[in-house]
């Protein structure tokens, strides 16, 4: 699904590195174009719910052209900033493309329960995703992370 011309994974590209784009050609009533056109700047300028919107949309195709490596891209500009439902998305992504990568996987699951960590200490599903994050079965660790995250999304 994340093609384009590289092979490289998003999440080794720099997320950081802004570069001059124009305004992508949204289709839908004025009205959405307009909704789409803040929604794609306030990504850009760094917002996380916007970020997760914007690729929502670039997966979906619905106003756009789709693109599941611009998808790509902005959830994990989105999964950076520990927005759980892109951590999430992004995860589900690694896991279809990169099913060899399990790792890459369990690190977006990990940053979507970010701000949860506190109150986690005691679920069973984060002990048990840690314990085998740490032996490093990523599988395991996956499959116990991504029930406890859709659990709060």
């Amino acid at each position: 699904m994340i093609d384009e011309k590289s092979n490289s994974c998003p999440e080794f590209e720099n997320l950081n590195e802004q570069r001059e784009e124009s305004i992508p050609e949204f289709k839908g009533s004025k009205r959405q174009i307009d909704s789409l056109v803040r929604i794609y700047q306030n990504a850009i300028l760094g917002n996380a719910e916007a970020q997760y919107r914007l690729g929502r949309t670039y997966y979906t195709g619905k106003f756009i052209e789709q693109s599941y490596y611009k998808a790509a891209q902005f959830y994990a500009k989105a999964a950076g900033q520990r927005h759980k439902k892109a951590a999430y998305e992004m995860a589900m992504l690694v896991e279809s493309d990169y099913p060899h990568d399990q790792m890459l996987m369990t690190r977006y699951l990990i940053l979507g329960l970010e701000d949860r960590k506190q109150e986690l200490t005691e679920d069973t599903l984060w002990i048990k995703g840690n314990e085998y994050f740490e032996l490093e079965k990523y599988d395991l660790s996956s499959a116990y992370l991504k029930r406890l995250l859709e659990k709060y999304l």
